[in-house]
Protein backbone atom coordinates (compact mmCIF):
# COMPACT_ATOMS: atom_id res chain seq x y z
CA UNK A 1 0.00 0.00 0.00
CA UNK A 2 1.28 3.22 -0.98
CA UNK A 3 2.37 6.04 1.96
CA UNK A 4 2.33 9.73 0.95
CA UNK A 5 3.69 12.10 3.53
CA UNK A 6 3.00 15.59 4.67
CA UNK A 7 4.20 17.86 6.75
CA UNK A 8 1.81 21.12 7.80
CA UNK A 9 3.50 24.17 9.69
CA UNK A 10 0.31 24.30 12.00
CA UNK A 11 -1.21 21.83 14.08
CA UNK A 12 -4.56 20.90 13.07
CA UNK A 13 -6.93 18.61 15.52
CA UNK A 14 -8.34 15.49 14.19
CA UNK A 15 -11.61 16.47 13.53
CA UNK A 16 -10.36 19.34 11.33
CA UNK A 17 -8.15 17.21 10.00
CA UNK A 18 -10.80 14.63 8.99
CA UNK A 19 -12.21 17.50 7.56
CA UNK A 20 -9.63 18.90 5.40
CA UNK A 21 -8.49 16.00 3.69
CA UNK A 22 -11.95 15.01 2.85
CA UNK A 23 -12.52 18.16 1.42
CA UNK A 24 -8.48 17.80 -0.58
CA UNK A 25 -9.26 14.48 -1.60
CA UNK A 26 -12.77 14.75 -2.92
CA UNK A 27 -14.40 12.33 0.19
CA UNK A 28 -16.87 12.40 2.74
CA UNK A 29 -16.05 12.75 6.08
CA UNK A 30 -17.44 9.42 7.60
CA UNK A 31 -14.74 8.19 4.51
CA UNK A 32 -11.69 9.54 6.21
CA UNK A 33 -10.25 8.04 10.00
CA UNK A 34 -7.43 10.16 11.72
CA UNK A 35 -5.34 7.40 13.93
CA UNK A 36 -2.05 7.69 16.25
CA UNK A 37 -1.23 4.30 14.82
CA UNK A 38 -2.15 3.11 11.37
CA UNK A 39 -2.77 -0.84 12.56
CA UNK A 40 -3.52 -2.06 8.88
CA UNK A 41 -6.92 -3.68 10.28
CA UNK A 42 -8.40 -1.05 8.76
CA UNK A 43 -11.62 -1.52 6.49
CA UNK A 44 -11.22 -0.09 3.33
CA UNK A 45 -14.63 -0.77 2.17
CA UNK A 46 -15.66 1.50 4.31
CA UNK A 47 -12.91 4.17 4.40
CA UNK A 48 -11.06 5.52 1.66
CA UNK A 49 -8.23 7.44 3.51
CA UNK A 50 -6.46 6.21 6.80
CA UNK A 51 -4.32 9.19 8.04
CA UNK A 52 -1.51 8.63 11.11
CA UNK A 53 -0.90 11.68 12.38
CA UNK A 54 2.36 12.78 14.87
CA UNK A 55 2.95 16.02 16.24
CA UNK A 56 6.50 16.76 15.84
CA UNK A 57 8.99 19.45 17.15
CA UNK A 58 10.17 22.58 15.40
CA UNK A 59 8.71 24.79 12.51
CA UNK A 60 6.70 21.88 11.04
CA UNK A 61 4.09 20.72 13.80
CA UNK A 62 2.59 17.73 12.30
CA UNK A 63 3.91 14.50 10.41
CA UNK A 64 1.01 13.24 8.63
CA UNK A 65 1.00 9.68 7.04
CA UNK A 66 -1.70 8.91 4.22
CA UNK A 67 -2.89 5.53 3.52
CA UNK A 68 -5.23 4.56 1.32
CA UNK A 69 -4.30 7.15 -2.09
CA UNK A 70 -2.69 5.02 -4.16
CA UNK A 71 -1.63 8.16 -6.31
CA UNK A 72 1.28 7.34 -9.01
CA UNK A 73 1.76 10.66 -9.75
CA UNK A 74 4.02 13.04 -7.72
CA UNK A 75 2.40 16.06 -9.53
CA UNK A 76 -1.27 15.45 -8.84
CA UNK A 77 0.05 14.77 -4.89
CA UNK A 78 1.69 17.95 -5.15
CA UNK A 79 -1.56 19.80 -6.67
CA UNK A 80 -3.46 18.13 -3.90
CA UNK A 81 -1.47 19.72 -1.29
CA UNK A 82 -1.55 23.14 -2.58
CA UNK A 83 -5.40 22.56 -2.30
CA UNK A 84 -5.07 21.16 1.27
CA UNK A 85 -2.56 23.97 2.64
CA UNK A 86 -4.60 26.91 1.25
CA UNK A 87 -7.82 25.34 2.93
CA UNK A 88 -6.01 25.15 6.55
CA UNK A 89 -4.01 28.16 5.68
CA UNK A 90 -0.38 26.70 6.58
CA UNK A 91 2.31 25.97 4.71
CA UNK A 92 3.51 22.27 3.33
CA UNK A 93 6.13 20.21 2.80
CA UNK A 94 6.58 17.12 1.04
CA UNK A 95 9.02 14.87 0.68
CA UNK A 96 10.98 15.94 -2.81
CA UNK A 97 10.07 12.66 -5.28
CA UNK A 98 13.29 13.59 -7.60
CA UNK A 99 15.77 13.27 -4.33
CA UNK A 100 16.86 10.44 -2.53
CA UNK A 101 17.91 12.13 0.20
CA UNK A 102 15.51 12.47 2.72
CA UNK A 103 16.12 15.82 3.85
CA UNK A 104 15.47 17.60 0.37
CA UNK A 105 11.86 18.62 0.56
CA UNK A 106 9.60 20.85 -1.08
CA UNK A 107 7.65 23.88 0.42
CA UNK A 108 3.99 24.59 -0.54
CA UNK A 109 2.37 28.09 0.93
CA UNK A 110 -1.16 28.46 0.97
CA UNK A 111 -1.06 30.46 -2.06
CA UNK A 112 -0.08 27.52 -4.03
CA UNK A 113 3.73 28.35 -4.48
CA UNK A 114 5.85 25.64 -4.31
CA UNK A 115 10.09 25.90 -3.24
CA UNK A 116 12.39 23.37 -3.19
CA UNK A 117 14.43 23.33 0.66
CA UNK A 118 16.12 21.37 2.74
CA UNK A 119 15.74 20.20 6.04
CA UNK A 120 18.68 20.76 8.58
CA UNK A 121 20.21 17.65 9.71
CA UNK A 122 21.61 19.27 12.56
CA UNK A 123 17.99 20.16 14.12
CA UNK A 124 16.70 16.76 12.68
CA UNK A 125 19.20 14.66 15.10
CA UNK A 126 17.77 16.68 17.88
CA UNK A 127 14.51 15.39 17.05
CA UNK A 128 13.33 19.03 15.47
CA UNK A 129 11.59 19.66 12.25
CA UNK A 130 13.27 22.92 10.99
CA UNK A 131 14.51 24.18 6.99
CA UNK A 132 18.27 24.76 6.79
CA UNK A 133 19.14 28.50 7.15
CA UNK A 134 19.71 29.91 3.48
Amino acid sequence: MNVEELYPSRTLEEDELRRALAFTFHMLPEEVAVVEEFSGDEDFNVLKLVCQFEEIQGSYKMKLQIFGLNLKDQELFTDLVKKFAKHIKSECLIPDGDSLSPFDMIRITPEGELREVRLSVKAFENESFELEAG
